[in-house]
């Protein structure tokens, strides 16, 4: 109920902070896009990460980012080449089941837009069932220069979930960055937005 099916570009979904790919849809990007977990993206583009990953949301300034960056296991990596002009919105699904015992996920989330790129990208956290649980979401956006990107967050936890955000930005000259949040349920939120 919560994808966006066919109007997706690409569509990733994690369970409880894991990758399932059965319920995923890689679509229809440009060429040389590239949208994957982040535990593939470890193995197969590690020289690509090392620019990127840990070196924006830094952790010796929020403690909520250490105790993320320090379980990082799965996440979304999405890398756009200079040029892209993607037509759909790159949804990123994080679901959470809890279960009889009061469960935590980390999610990363790292978005490299290289020069004068479009592209519309969705993360949203839904939570189904009852339960407590805990989701700790960091989110880092390199945009390069002249690139257009409208980011959205929706939260949709259940009444009994705690969740925290940190979305740490890196904007290009000229790089327009549209930012739409929107909170529904959950016990307990935070969501921090740092531009650079």
């Amino acid at each position: 109920e919560f994808s966006f099916g066919q109007d997706a570009a690409a569509e990733l979904v994690f369970i409880n902070g894991q990758y399932a790919p059965q319920f995923s849809n890689l679509g229809r990007l440009a060429k040389g896009a590239t949208v994957v977990s982040l535990a593939e993206a470890v193995h197969d583009r590690v020289d690509e990460l090392q620019h990127y990953l840990a070196h924006h949301a830094e952790i010796s300034k929020n403690p909520f980012v250490a105790l993320n960056t320090g379980f990082i296991r799965d996440g979304a990596y999405v890398h756009l080449p200079k040029g892209a002009s993607i037509r759909g919105p790159i949804h990123l699904l994080f679901i959470s089941l809890p279960g009889s015992e009061p469960a935590v996920s980390h999610p990363r989330v790292l978005i490299v837009a290289d020069e004068n790129v479009e592209a519309q990208i969705v993360e949203s956290y839904v939570g189904e069932g009852s339960g407590m649980y805990f989701t700790n979401s960091v989110t880092e956006i390199v945009a390069g220069a002249e690139s257009r990107i409208d980011h959205c967050r929706l939260q949709q936890e259940t009444l009994e979930a705690f969740h925290v955000s940190s979305t740490q930005l890196y904007l290009g000259l000229n790089a327009n960055f549209v930012s739409h949040s929107a909170t529904i349920g959950g016990k307990l939120t935070r969501n921090d937005v740092n531009v650079t």
